[in-house]
């Protein structure tokens, strides 16, 4: 389900609202739907989808990645590094990108 690109997003969150009912256990569901709340500039509840996917998927750096990207929108730096440090720290090449990007603003 890709929708980002095609200014979709309200059918995106309403498609990942719908797939999280039937299956609560989700991961790819939490994910889209906290792309599409963070590209909508609705970060508090994309960080709060990304909370859910990293409990149900700890081990997946690019949901702290994604994660971290929501804080930096939001304007959570501290909580922005930690999740691009994790990300980073678990293997991803673009959430070493990112802790580099925050760390020279």
């Amino acid at each position: 389900m890709s929708y980002a690109g095609n200014n979709e997003l309200d059918k995106a969150i309403a498609d990942h609202s719908q797939a999280i009912a039937l299956n609560p256990g989700l991961v790819s569901a939490y994910r889209g739907r906290g792309v599409a709340y963070s590209f909508k500039n609705s970060h508090v509840q994309a960080i709060s989808d990304f909370d859910r996917a990293i409990s149900l998927e700890p081990g997946d750096a690019e949901l702290y990645a994604n994660r971290g990207v929501a804080h930096t929108r939001a304007g959570h730096r501290s909580e922005a590094l930690a999740d691009f440090q994790h990300a980073c720290d678990k293997g991803s090449e673009a959430g070493c990108r990112a802790l580099q990007a925050v760390l020279q603003k």
